[in-house]
């Protein structure tokens, strides 16, 4: 077991944050209706972060021009370019790289499973991705079979059982497909620790780590519970503990992150009457404790992310609603300022949300958001993705650590994601990625030498490595460094 805690200060920009609108070519394809699921990942490697999704009711071009995974090129000049492929859609996309070869994969749950061949006729795939963001094959024999006859959603990777694969997880669209982890055999085989059918979601699941022991979690939006903890075997028992009573189609715009700086993932999310709640998990009392404070206690807010949006070091949340997206500043002890609200174009319904990445690398994450617009009485309207990026402009290189920072348990021989922002007034040079097991003065262990400048790197960490309480990491780019927190 490996336990990362950082040792020194944050070198990165902080202040005040503004967004403009930078949806160019986001307005292909045209959308239909319902929920979907957008994530940001470079697939294409060139350091410039891509949006992807497999769209809404619409999809496979069903009174709409989507099909399949889609993908929106980013480029340095802040303009969308799409391509897709595929015969399927309406459902939840995960990014990650499942066989180790240092391309991005994509797994995804969906409700329209029209496919007529393998690339697509599942509700649950995982499919191999050639680095170009254009071409996959499927790699998903076992996904999806064991009872589920409607439909997934919400999808995400992580390695619970810390044997350095990335495993997947997934949600019901709707009722009453249930919850289910796979962990993936290596050969392109999944088989299923935990699962179950029947209840309610609202198509949010993410995997985490709550309770500080190393181990994958889960928190998700069904009937049958929120958070999950995992037994580093692919096991997980329900711990609600504390929470307010689950709502019957599952807690709405559940979100994961560290909001009190103790290495540990806390939740947001909408809770009984549209505000927005965000809880702790105390291990030594077992229970969850409210840390809302001063957010709105009511409202008619849809979805919240957990995301440092002011880059200094304490995380804040992010809440929406047709109206805006505001911004609540933390303090990183479970206090709260509101901050700026971005006014949306209007809209009748918000179908999804993702907040937290740097798109355009200037050092401040962006967001993306898909409503309903030009709605009309009885006929409703069509979905439309915008993307909203922070407006300052860098002024020199520089990094920023997002993910660890400080205080989390790594479990050697486990897979886990680095995330940093990278401060840019050019291409994006390769990131050097190395590790000390004795504090900020090394000696450093290699862990990439030129990693892909896009903001997140898969770590699949040796096997070798003793437990500790000193580790840190370092980031290197062309004139700048920084080190873990």
């Amino acid at each position: 077991m490996l336990a990362a805690i950082g040792l020194v200060a944050v070198l990165a920009p902080s202040g005040g944050v503004s967004y403009v609108e930078r949806s160019a070519g986001l307005e292909q394809p045209r959308m239909e209706r319902g929920n979907t699921e957008f994530e940001f990942a470079d697939v294409n490697s060139d350091g410039w972060l891509d949006i992807l999704s497999v769209g809404d009711h619409g999809s496979p071009r069903i009174n709409s021009e989507q099909q399949g995974i889609m993908v929106w090129f980013g480029a340095p000049d802040g303009r969308w370019t799409l391509f897709q492929t595929g015969n399927f859609g309406y459902g939840g996309i995960a990014i990650g790289d499942v066989n180790n070869d240092g391309l991005p994969d994509v797994a995804f749950g969906v409700h329209h499973n029209y496919s007529s061949n393998d690339f697509g006729n599942q509700v649950l795939e995982v499919v191999l991705g050639d680095g170009t963001g254009m071409n996959w094959t499927p790699w998903d024999d076992g996904l999806g079979l064991d009872g589920q006859d409607w439909g997934m959603f919400g999808t995400d990777f992580a390695d619970v059982d810390n044997d350095g694969l990335l495993d997947v997880g997934s949600i019901s669209f709707g009722c009453c497909d249930g919850l289910h982890v796979y962990r993936n055999n290596g050969d392109g085989t999944w088989s299923r620790p935990f699962g179950f059918l029947g209840g309610n979601s609202s198509l949010l699941f993410t995997f985490a780590e709550v309770n500080g022991d190393g181990h994958a979690d889960f928190v998700c939006a069904h009937q049958s519970g929120t958070v999950w903890f995992g037994d580093g075997a692919g096991n997980f028992i329900r711990q609600d503990t504390g929470l307010p009573g689950v709502p019957q189609v599952g807690r709405p715009g559940i979100a994961a992150g560290d909001v009190n700086n103790d290495g540990r993932d806390d939740i947001s999310f909408v809770n009984a009457s549209g505000g927005v709640s965000v809880y702790t998990w105390d291990d030594g009392a077992g229970t969850w404790v409210d840390l809302s404070g001063a957010l709105p206690s009511s409202g008619t807010f849809r979805f919240t992310q957990i995301a440092d949006m002011d880059v200094d070091g304490a995380a804040d949340i992010v809440a929406i609603n047709t109206a805006a997206a505001t911004i609540y500043f933390g303090d990183g002890a479970g206090g709260w300022t509101q901050g700026p609200s971005v006014v949306l174009p209007a809209n009748c319904r918000l179908l999804a949300f993702r907040a937290g990445w740097d798109a355009d690398h200037n050092g401040f994450p962006d967001f993306v958001y898909v409503a309903e617009e030009n709605c009309q009485p009885f006929t409703g309207g069509r979905n439309r993705p915008r993307f909203f990026a922070e407006a300052s402009q860098p002024k020199a290189p520089l990094l920023f650590p997002v993910s660890p920072r400080g205080g989390e348990t790594f479990r050697a021989g486990g897979v886990r994601f680095l995330r940093w922002h990278a401060a840019l007034t050019g291409q994006p040079p390769p990131v050097e990625v190395a590790l000390s097991l004795e504090g900020m003065n090394g000696p450093w262990i290699p862990v990439s030498a030129a990693a892909v400048n896009s903001g997140v790197f898969q770590w699949r960490l040796p096997r070798f490595l003793p437990s500790t309480t000193n580790a840190v990491l370092r980031y290197r780019m062309a004139g700048a460094e920084a080190i873990t927190p």
